[in-house]
């Protein structure tokens, strides 16, 4: 009767021990795989950003050309070129809250707090019903 309870109490301690141990791995893999969202979407926004930006050189570009040929004097277009981009640059700078910093954070924030399984389990369909 005595070894029983020792062996009840001994599977009942290694269930624990597994469960604790199976949570903790569950923990390991959640957060890496939101760590690897999370730097998947900075490299891939840092890629768009710099698309974005290759692309404005070869508007400006385009602009020099065809207003150099319009006006004819090199330094006005490039005033004018300049102005432009400083205009752009003045706009980020004071909307950055609303078009940069928001749109990240919430980023950061979904990836961090939405639960991470794509799949439902059975509880998840038990609940919903």
């Amino acid at each position: 009767m005595k070894q029983e309870k020792e062996d009840k109490s001994m599977t009942l301690t290694q269930t624990i021990k597994e469960y604790i141990d199976l949570k903790l791995e569950y923990f390991r893999l959640t957060f890496a795989e939101k760590v690897s969202l999370l730097v998947g979407n900075m490299i891939f926004f840092t890629l768009i950003a710099l698309l974005g930006l290759a692309g404005l050189l070869m508007i400006i570009l385009l602009i020099d050309s065809v207003l150099t040929k319009i006006i004819g004097i090199a330094w006005v277009v490039n005033l004018i070129e300049l102005g432009f981009v400083g205009l752009i640059a003045t706009l980020l700078w004071i909307f950055r809250e609303k078009v940069i910093i928001r749109p990240v954070a919430d980023i950061i924030i979904r990836t961090l707090i939405e639960p991470s399984g794509k799949f439902k389990t059975k509880d998840d369909d038990e609940n919903t019903a």
